[in-house]
């Protein structure tokens, strides 16, 4: 069964990225989407989820193209919502932090 997915285009700061490579790579993850996907799942609240705060104060930063299925992206949005974050973006690097927060505890 085929998951619907949604194309998203997003800034992220390079230091980020490089987790998120690390991550990636650490765990076997096929591709770059994948690893940022499973990172937010990982950084959806729950049980020993510690938020973190995103200011953005790097101006060295990539846009980079993702597919992100649908019902996450629900999920994401109502993260934003709840927590009053101005936009997707935010939410989704948010949540990345979070998630990489989570896999070192």
């Amino acid at each position: 069964m085929k998951i619907e997915t949604k194309p998203i285009l997003t800034r992220f700061p390079l230091v980020l990225l490089e987790e998120i490579h690390k991550f990636q790579v650490g765990n076997a993850i096929a591709n770059r989407s994948s690893a940022i996907c499973e990172l937010i799942r990982l950084g959806l609240p729950g049980p020993k989820t510690t938020l973190l705060k995103f200011e953005d104060s790097s101006s060295d930063s990539q846009k980079i193209p993702m597919r992100i299925p649908t019902s996450l992206l629900a999920q994401i949005d109502q993260y934003q919502e709840k927590n009053h974050i101005t936009t997707r973006k935010n939410s989704i690097i948010e949540l990345v932090r979070a998630g990489l927060t989570n896999t070192q505890i």
